[in-house]
């Protein structure tokens, strides 16, 4: 089997370009053969990890397309391409929006999955994967004097973070810093504050991730709490994005919140990641669609 990934660029390391990787990694480790075409050349650590092409050549059983602006390229190309799917992981950005011409549409979350039904478009939920060889607990949860590690990318939220009181870490707050971003650091930590696959990433590691940052186009508020094993199907339909609730953040209340639900079992967390994100489950859902 041959299979097609495309992402309209790789210079960056934000969650598309973290998507390819592993979903590329992933099929590397079923014995299947990859290319990945983007738009623009893969940057070094990037590149040396996954192939670039500057056109769309060859057969293929399969292409799992990021961005519509490859998705033209693919369905223009001369390569012969038995399934063409489409993925969207955004309802806000222009790369994601969907175009015609696909054999079948992939959803990162239900909330994506509406987007597109009101544009026309049908299509089947499958969650981002982790590499959960990669990213696993190397140390025990802290029941008291709790570390904190900051994914956030908002001053503000930062700044609302930092008066809890625990000691903490951010990380840079541009997409680059994803190459620095060591597994390490989730595993110095007892709980983190992200959105999205920063969460998801830390529940790998097994560790409590808290779904909070600050972003302009959550007009009402980005706080959706603790991850648990009773909130996390509800917080998935909106990727973790902090639109499942819309809290504002209060600080009391989100110190009510840490100590009611935060619990020191790294492997409590990291069976949410086992059951959801398992890069391995989720590539045969996609070979599947």
């Amino acid at each position: 089997m041959k299979v097609l990934l495309t992402n309209n660029h790789l210079s960056s390391f934000g969650g598309t370009e973290t998507w390819i990787l592993t979903v590329y990694e992933a099929l590397i480790a079923l014995g299947i053969e990859v290319d990945v075409y983007t738009t623009t050349t893969a940057k070094s650590g990037v590149g040396a990890l996954i192939p670039s092409i500057n056109s769309i050549t060859g057969d293929y059983d399969l292409a799992l397309v990021n961005h519509n602006t490859c998705a033209k390229d693919v369905l223009t190309s001369k390569a012969i391409i038995k399934r063409k799917v489409m993925l969207c992981h955004g309802i806000y950005p222009e790369l994601e929006q969907p175009i015609a011409g696909f054999d079948a549409y992939v959803a990162i979350s239900k909330e994506v999955q509406d987007h597109l039904l009101l544009k026309g478009f049908s299509s089947t939920v499958v969650h981002n994967p982790i590499n959960l060889s990669r990213y696993t607990p190397t140390h025990p949860l802290n029941a008291q004097r709790m570390q904190v590690l900051n994914l956030v990318q908002s001053k503000k939220a930062r700044s609302r973070i930092s008066k809890l009181g625990y000691k903490s870490y951010s990380t840079a707050v541009s997409l680059r810093s994803r190459r620095e971003l060591k597994i390490e650091m989730y595993n110095w930590a007892d709980l983190g504050f992200s959105l999205g696959r920063g969460c998801f990433e830390l529940l790998a590691c097994g560790r409590c991730a808290v779904v909070y940052d600050e972003r302009k186009y959550n007009l009402e508020g980005c706080y959706d709490g603790l991850v648990t094993k009773d909130n996390i199907t509800a917080l998935l339909e909106k990727n973790c994005s902090g639109r499942a609730y819309n809290y504002k953040f209060d600080l009391a209340h989100v110190k009510a919140d840490i100590e009611q639900n935060y619990v020191a079992d790294t492997g409590y967390y990291r069976a949410i990641a086992e059951r959801y994100f398992d890069s391995r489950k989720i590539v045969l859902q996609l070979l599947e669609v």
